[in-house]
């Protein structure tokens, strides 16, 4: 059955299998999957993108911006997209599974494995690109507006089914959620722990001390990318970390930057045509783990504005 982009919540909410099963990985930590409950029902994520647009509005005052995709759309599709990436499909058949249920195709069958939330650009990559791209060329819908900006949308709604699918209720993944958007750590899942089922890792990564977390791999710009934007958002895989300490300036070895809980850190806007290096340590109370030096160079000519 197709969600077709001007289906209500209740319709496209009555298109979901009762059977389609998520996994939960703690904290987007990469690498631990195992299966836990069902999506939740698509009025109740509806319900937190708006609680999500009242607390951009007024609490962090951000101003509106435009987008394509309305609030229904983009909850529809991108929990859509997450119910495929969660079953073991990449990244690229889950865009084109989606968008070609938006063109009212029968939903293509899932991958059949159990699967780790996808790294956080992944899904920025589908929302900003692919499904802002269908509904204003494929669907010609018009401008909307929003306080949420669209990483906000995707972080946040993300979260929100991170949560649920773990055993979260609608409340508590709300409250924990609007709750990290205002500074808070991350809460704990909701359900016991099953036994995890093994998933594929995309290479093979250094292997760290027992107990400590894995070293940092897979950064995200890829080591040595030239033309990323001034505003990046860096990320990363591992598993065991609490935390991890984020390095980068424009000297090597960089510089500490942040801290941070997630594996995915967003620093203030940078120099145009300069080169950066950056580096993260992954830590946890048996020890830490110092991944390699990368580096990227952002977009434009030094002196640019």
């Amino acid at each position: 059955m197709s969600f077709g982009a001007s289906t209500s919540v209740a319709a496209a909410n009555a298109g979901v299998a009762s059977s389609s099963l998520a996994s939960l990985n703690a904290g987007f930590d990469s690498g631990t999957a195992f299966r836990a409950v069902a999506f939740p029902p698509r009025n109740e994520p509806f319900a937190f993108r708006q609680a999500l647009e009242g607390v951009y509005q007024t609490q962090l005052r951000r101003p509106a911006i435009s987008t394509f995709v309305d609030i229904e759309g983009t909850i529809v599709w991108t929990q859509e997209y997450l119910r495929y990436r969660l079953s073991g499909c990449l990244h690229a058949p889950s865009v084109q599974n989606v968008l070609a249920e938006i063109d009212g195709a029968a939903a293509p069958a899932e991958c059949g494995s159990n699967a780790p939330f996808p790294p956080r650009n992944e899904p920025f990559d589908f929302r900003s690109s692919s499904l802002e791209a269908k509904y204003r060329d494929g669907l010609r819908r018009p401008a909307t507006s929003s306080y949420v900006d669209i990483e906000g949308d995707i972080v946040w709604t993300t979260e929100y089914l991170r949560y649920r699918v773990s055993g979260c209720t609608h409340a508590e993944a709300q409250q924990f959620v609007l709750g990290q958007v205002t500074g808070a750590p991350p809460a704990p899942a909701c359900a016991p722990t099953p036994t995890p089922t093994p998933a594929p890792t995309p290479s093979p990564a250094p292997t760290p001390a027992p107990g400590v977390p894995l070293v940092p791999n897979t950064p995200n710009p890829a080591d040595g990318t030239v033309g990323v934007t001034t505003r990046p958002t860096l990320s990363w895989h591992s598993t065991g970390a609490t935390s991890y300490d984020v390095r980068l300036s424009t000297s090597s070895p960089p510089a500490s930057a942040a801290t941070t809980f997630e594996f995915f850190y967003t620093p203030a806007t940078l120099a145009r045509g300069t080169r950066y290096f950056w580096q993260v340590v992954a830590t946890n109370g048996a020890g830490s783990s110092t991944g390699p030096i990368w580096s990227f160079v952002t977009e434009g000519s030094a002196g640019d504005r």
